[in-house]
């Protein structure tokens, strides 16, 4: 393991290398040290002061995991279209105010959370991400769900609470592997019949919030 700090602009880097493990720590630029780095696989920006995100991203084709932990400034993303083996990325409490069309061409991403952002609308795009397994929603002002949401069939966890969802597109009941949906079924019109009918799909199901 190999710890170390770089002064810059009076901004504190603070990198902690454990094998693929990168943490970037308060700060605006992603170090040459990491973008040489070919075999980084998880990369973690905790506190950043950027409102873009480092264009450079794009070059870490062994990337794996994208997370931005407290990046409030944080409001738009770079390409990330060669980052073909992503499988997670997180953006919450992030500014940004749309999924990023970025992202769409992430085949093999398998999480993707959203939650506490400035996001009001589900682009229909997000079919495209057809490896997915969470999607989490939650703390938005999205007013409801694409049925294009049919296509994500790998689907298994689903956090749409704290929103101004009021009813879920239909389509949403042939997700046959949603295991757990976390949503305020009371502010919905037909709250208790959707807990149902995700009931037939799956005497399994596991619901959060009431």
């Amino acid at each position: 393991s190999l710890d170390f700090k770089i002064n810059r602009l009076g901004s504190m880097i603070s990198l902690h290398f454990c094998l693929e493990d990168v943490i970037v720590k308060k700060s605006g630029v992603l170090p040459d040290n990491v973008l040489n780095n070919t075999c980084v696989k998880r990369l973690i920006f905790d506190q950043c002061s950027f409102r873009t995100a480092p264009g450079k991203l794009n070059e870490l084709r062994s990337l794996e995991s994208l997370v931005f932990k407290d990046c409030g400034l944080l409001n738009d993303l770079p390409r990330l279209d060669l980052l073909i083996n992503l499988k997670e990325l997180r953006l919450s409490l992030s500014r940004i105010n749309k999924i990023p069309s970025a992202i769409f061409g992430l085949k093999k991403l398998e999480i993707l959370d959203v939650s506490k952002t400035k996001i009001d609308s589900v682009s229909p795009d997000i079919k495209k991400l057809t490896s997915l397994k969470k999607l989490a929603l939650n703390n938005l002002k999205i007013k409801n769900l694409p049925s294009s949401i049919v296509y994500l069939k790998d689907l298994e966890i689903l956090w749409i609470a704290n929103t101004n969802l009021k009813e879920l597109p239909l389509e949403i009941f042939t997700l046959k592997k949603l295991k757990v949906v976390w949503a305020d079924w009371g502010e919905m019109r037909d709250g208790y019949e959707y807990k149902k009918r995700f009931l037939e799909i799956n005497p399994a199901m596991k619901f959060q919030l009431k």
